[in-house]
């Protein structure tokens, strides 16, 4: 998370990579973290390989899988997909608030209001990014915050 932090990718999905090894060992649960990881820096690198985690992910039994990995391949899977409605970020942002995480809510709503944003639906866009805020804000979460400050930037809306 922190090699992702500094923005170096490669180096985040090589350690991610190594902490998701030993899955087959201590089961999925246990390097849930690391997989998660390794898709975020995947997503930024190489699509099809974010692809191609992400089908792993998905492919995985029920006793083999979490709430919390269904809900971030839900998340991730909107991200990924060109689809024409928002049913993985719902889906995502349902369970992780059954799940009692805000973090993940609050990081599922930014990333549909980006989605929404680049489908000029800005009108759909702001309250999830209204409740993003206070979730952010109540978590001093300031890297997302500046995120969610970007994406409604003068430089961001005319682009």
């Amino acid at each position: 998370m922190l090699l992702r932090g500094e923005g170096d990718f490669k180096g985040a999905l090589a350690a991610a990579t190594r902490s998701v090894q030993a899955r087959h060992e201590l089961g999925v649960g246990s390097v849930k973290g690391g997989l998660v990881e390794q898709l975020e820096a995947a997503m930024v690198l190489d699509g099809a390989k974010a692809e191609e985690l992400l089908s792993d992910l998905e492919r995985l039994r029920p006793g083999e899988t979490t709430p919390y990995l269904m809900a971030q391949a839900a998340r991730f899977r909107a991200r990924l997909s060109a689809g024409e409605d928002d049913r993985g970020f719902r889906t995502a942002l349902a369970a992780f608030r059954v799940l009692a995480m805000p973090f993940w809510e609050a990081v599922t709503l930014l990333e549909q209001s980006e989605w929404l944003f680049a489908r000029a639906e800005d009108a759909a866009a702001l309250p999830r990014m209204v409740e993003a805020q206070e979730i952010f804000e109540r978590l001093h979460a300031q890297p997302w915050l500046e995120r969610l400050a970007r994406l409604t930037s003068p430089e961001s809306v005319s682009a």
